[in-house]
C-alpha cells in the first residue's frame, strides 16, 4: 500500500471540504488493506499443521487488538465528516447575500471628479473581505450624487473556479459616501468665531485693526493646516462693539479651492488691556532726502515730518499720535542748490497741501501715513479736499539746457505712503495695494502720473505746415488756370468745325480761388491728436507733448523699486510719439488734398462768335464752381447761344471739355504720389515730422540721464528693526542728490507676551 497523495487545494471553503472527504477516503482504504492482511495471517495460522490451542488463542488477542484500533479510528473519521455534515458548499448568490456595504470612505473631496471612481474602488474593497476566497466582488454604478454624497449602484460575485456561478444585486444599492479629504468651503463651515478680545479701548482708532487681526487668528486656529484665513470688514461700530465683515478660506496649495461667506458675519468685540512688554514707533515725512537736508532747521514748519512712541507699562494710555502737515509758503521759498544753482524749493517742487500722521499704540502696533490723509489717518487715494497732495516736479532746474525743451513737469498726484506692522502678529511685512488699511504691510498711491512737455519743435510744426500749405496755393494756381484755359480753347476751337463756320475768340477769364490753406490748418492743429494706446498725446500748435506713465504702467501695482522711465518704457513712448507724428502729418496732407481737388473754386467767363455763311452767332460759356465738380462734371458748364447755334446741341461740346479738363489738371499739380507740385509738398511734410520725430526722440533718454524716477522704493533695516515705504524717489545729476516724496517708517517695533 502506498502512501496517499493529496493535491493541494487553491484554498476555498469547497476545496478544504472535498480534501477532508479524501483523506477520510483514503484512511478507509488503509484500513481495508490493514484488515484484509490480518485475515490472511489468520488463514495462514489455521492452516498450520502443528497449530495448537495457545497459538489460536495468541492469534485472536491479535486480532482483538486491532479490531480495537479500527474502531477508534472510524470514530475519529467519523468525527471528521460531522463536521461538515448537512452542510452544502458555498455559491455565488449565497456570498452575495454576505455582502452588507452601507458607506464607505474615500480620501478624496466629494465634489472631486475622482470621488465616484475612488468610492466604487473603496465599495468593492468592503465588499471583497465579506465573501470567502474563491470569489470575485465586482460593482457597477449607476449614479452618483456628490451634493449628499450617496453612490448607487450594483454587487456582482463570481466564483473564481466556476465562471457559471454567478449572481448579481436585483435592485440598485444606495452607498453612503464619506470623504476624509477637506475642501475651502469645509474649512469655512469649520470656523465659528462670535467674539474676540483686543487690547485697545473700543473707540481706539485702531479697535477695528485689532479685532480683525483677532478675528483672523482665531478663525485660523480652526481651520486645518494648509489652508489661509483673511477677513474683509464691512462695517464697525466702535458703541456696541461689534465688527461685521466676511471670511474668506484658500487652500494654500491650490488657490482655486476657496471660500467666502455668502452673508456677512457679526463679531462681539470686548476690550481686555494688554501686559504684554511692548514698544512701537511710527514716523511719516512727506519731503526729505539730501535735496532739501540743507534746509535750515526751523525755516519751514512741518518739514522734519512727525513721528509716535509707545512703550507698553510706561507710554500713558494705549496709543499716541501725532499729524502735522507742512507750511508750504515757507517750504516754496526755502533755498536749495541745483546744478550750482541757487535755487527756491518752489522753482523746483510746486507741491499742493500734505498731512503727515504717526501712531504708535500697545502690543507693539504702529502706523504711518502722509500725502492725501486726513487727522484721523483716513486716506483718500484722489487727494482730500483739505490735503490733495499731487506734486509737479519742474525738471527743466536739472537738465542741461536745450533748445528742444521749453517746459519739462512731471506731475503726480494724490500720493501717499502707508504703512501697518503689529509685532504681536510677526515680524513680516508684505507689499499690499490696499492703502486704506494695510494690515502688516507696505502701500502706496499715486492718483496719476505725467509727462508734460512743450517743445519749440512740435510748435514749429504749425509754422512749417502753413508755409508748406501757403507755398501750395501759390505754385498750384497758376497751372490750373492755365490747364484749364488750353482745355477750354482747345474744345473751343472745334465749334467751327462742328457748326460749319470759322470762330472768333472774344477772350476768356479764367480765375481759380484756393482756400488760405493756413486758415484751414489752424483748428487742425489745435485739436490733440492721443496714440492708440492713450499714453502720448500731443497739441502741435501749442508744442504740447503729454505722457501719461500711468496708462502706460498702471503706476500704482509697480514691483518695489521700479525705474519710471526705463529703456523698455522710454522705447514705447518714443514708438507712441512716432505714431502721433504720423497721425498729425497724414491728417494735414489728407487736408490738403482735399482743399486742392475739392473745394478750390473756379470761375470762367467769356464769349466765342462763329461766323457762319448766313448767321453769326455767339456762344457765352461761363462756370461758377468747385474745381472737382468741373473736372467730374457734377457741375457742367453753362453755354448760351444766338442766333442759329442756339438750336445748336453742345452736349458732345461740353463732354469733350469735361474729359480735357481732368487730365490737364492732374498733370499740372501732380497726385499724392507721382511727383509734381502736390507729391513735392507733402514730400516737405514728412521731412518735417522726419525731423522733429529724430530730435525729440532722445529727450526721455536724456532725462533719464539726469533725473532717476524710482516708484514704490521699499526698505527693511535688520540693525533698526524698522521699515519704510517711499513712493516717489528723485535721483539727480547722479551725483547721490536724493528727493523722497511720501516716506513713512515703522518700527522699532517689539512684543514680549
Amino acid at each position: 500500500m502506498g502512501m496517499p497523495v493529496i493535491t493541494p487545494g487553491t484554498g476555498t471553503r469547497n476545496q478544504a471540504i472535498t480534501d477532508l472527504i479524501q483523506s477520510v477516503a483514503l484512511q478507509e482504504t488503509a484500513l481495508s488493506h490493514m484488515l484484509n492482511a490480518e485475515g490472511e495471517k489468520m488463514q495462514a495460522i489455521i492452516g498450520m499443521p502443528d497449530v495448537t490451542s495457545d497459538n489460536l488463542m495468541d492469534m485472536n488477542k491479535s486480532v482483538n487488538k486491532l479490531i480495537n484500533a479500527a474502531t477508534r479510528l472510524e470514530m475519529t473519521l467519523l468525527a471528521k465528516l460531522e463536521m461538515f455534515a448537512g452542510q452544502s458548499a458555498p455559491d455565488a448568490v449565497s456570498e452575495l447575500a454576505n455582502i452588507n456595504v452601507p458607506s464607505v470612505i474615500i480620501n478624496v473631496p466629494l465634489d472631486d471628479p475622482a470621488a465616484e471612481m475612488d468610492a466604487v474602488a473603496q465599495a468593492i474593497a468592503a465588499a471583497q473581505a465579506q465573501v470567502d476566497p474563491g470569489f470575485t466582488v465586482l460593482f457597477t454604478p449607476t449614479s452618483y450624487d456628490p451634493a449628499t454624497g450617496v453612490l448607487t449602484g450594483a454587487f456582482t460575485v463570481v466564483n473564481n473556479t466556476n465562471l457559471a456561478d454567478t449572481a448579481t444585486d436585483a435592485a440598485d444599492r444606495n452607498i453612503a459616501v464619506y470623504t476624509t479629504a477637506t475642501t475651502a468651503a469645509q474649512q469655512l463651515s469649520n470656523i465659528n468665531v462670535t467674539t474676540v478680545a483686543i487690547p485697545v479701548p473700543l473707540t481706539d482708532p485702531l479697535a477695528e485693526h485689532y479685532a480683525v487681526i483677532q478675528a483672523v487668528a482665531d478663525a485660523q486656529a480652526q481651520v486645518a493646516p494648509g489652508y489661509n484665513v483673511s477677513f474683509a470688514p464691512t462695517s464697525y461700530d466702535p458703541v456696541t462693539g461689534t465688527l461685521t465683515g466676511a471670511f474668506t478660506v484658500t487652500n494654500s496649495t491650490d488657490p482655486t479651492d476657496t471660500a467666502t461667506d455668502i452673508t456677512p458675519r457679526n463679531i462681539a468685540v470686548t476690550y481686555t488691556p494688554s501686559t504684554a512688554t511692548a514698544e512701537s514707533n511710527a514716523a511719516s515725512q512727506f519731503i526729505s532726502g539730501t535735496l532739501v537736508d540743507t534746509i535750515p532747521a526751523g525755516t519751514v514748519n512741518g518739514i522734519d515730518g512727525v513721528s509716535a512712541s509707545y512703550t507698553n507699562g510706561v507710554t500713558s494710555g494705549n496709543s499716541v499720535t501725532n499729524t502735522t502737515s507742512i507750511d508750504l509758503a515757507a517750504l516754496g521759498a526755502a533755498p536749495i542748490t541745483i546744478n550750482t544753482l541757487p535755487l527756491t524749493v518752489g522753482d523746483f517742487l510746486q507741491l499742493g497741501a500734505v498731512n503727515q500722521y504717526a501712531q504708535a499704540s500697545i502690543d507693539g502696533a504702529s502706523r504711518a501715513f502722509d500725502g492725501a490723509v486726513s487727522d484721523a489717518g483716513v486716506v483718500s487715494i484722489n487727494g482730500d479736499p483739505n490735503y490733495p497732495a499731487n506734486a509737479t516736479l519742474k525738471l527743466m532746474q536739472v537738465l542741461p539746457s536745450t533748445p528742444l525743451l521749453t517746459q519739462a513737469d512731471l506731475t503726480l498726484g494724490a500720493i501717499v505712503g502707508a504703512a501697518q506692522w503689529s509685532a504681536s502678529v510677526g515680524n513680516t511685512l508684505a507689499t499690499t495695494t490696499d492703502v486704506n488699511n494695510p494690515v502688516q504691510g507696505l502701500a502706496y498711491n499715486i492718483a496719476g502720473a505725467t509727462l508734460d512737455l512743450n517743445s519749440p519743435l512740435v510748435s514749429a510744426l504749425t509754422s512749417a505746415f502753413d508755409a508748406t500749405a501757403t507755398t501750395v496755393s501759390n505754385l498750384v494756381s497758376a497751372p490750373i488756370s492755365s490747364a484749364l484755359q488750353t482745355g477750354i480753347n482747345a474744345a473751343s476751337g472745334l465749334l467751327g468745325p462742328l457748326s460749319g463756320g470759322l470762330i472768333t475768340f472774344n477772350g476768356f477769364t479764367i480765375d481759380v480761388y484756393l482756400v488760405d490753406l493756413a486758415t484751414e490748418l489752424a483748428p487742425l492743429l489745435q485739436q490733440p491728436i492721443t496714440s492708440n494706446d492713450g499714453v502720448v498725446t500731443i497739441e502741435a500748435y501749442d508744442g504740447i507733448v503729454n505722457v501719461d506713465l500711468n496708462q502706460l504702467l498702471g503706476i500704482n501695482n509697480l514691483p518695489p523699486n521700479t525705474d519710471l522711465l526705463s529703456a523698455t518704457t522710454i522705447n514705447q513712448i518714443v514708438a507712441d510719439l512716432n505714431e502721433v507724428l504720423q497721425a498729425l502729418v497724414s491728417k494735414v496732407e489728407a487736408l490738403i488734398i482735399s482743399k486742392l481737388t475739392g473745394t478750390a473754386r473756379v470761375t470762367i467767363s467769356g464769349t466765342v462768335d462763329v461766323n457762319l455763311l448766313v448767321d453769326n452767332s455767339t456762344l457765352t460759356i461761363s462756370y461758377d464752381g468747385t474745381l472737382a465738380d468741373l473736372v467730374t462734371g457734377a457741375q457742367p458748364l453753362t453755354i448760351t447761344a444766338t442766333g442759329l447755334l442756339a438750336a445748336f446741341d453742345f452736349g458732345p461740346f461740353i463732354a469733350l471739355v469735361q474729359s480735357t479738363l481732368g487730365p490737364l489738371v492732374t498733370a499740372a499739380i501732380g497726385t499724392q504720389t507721382s511727383g509734381g507740385i502736390l507729391n513735392n509738398a507733402l514730400d516737405l511734410l514728412a521731412a518735417d515730422i522726419t525731423n522733429v520725430s529724430d530730435q525729440l526722440d532722445p529727450i526721455f533718454s536724456l532725462i533719464d540721464s539726469v533725473v532717476t524716477v524710482v516708484i514704490n522704493v521699499q526698505q527693511y533695516d535688520p540693525l533698526a528693526n524698522t521699515f519704510t515705504e517711499i513712493p516717489i524717489q528723485l535721483n539727480l545729476l547722479n551725483d547721490g542728490t536724493v528727493l523722497n516724496l511720501g516716506k513713512v517708517v515703522v518700527g522699532p517695533n517689539t512684543y514680549t507676551p
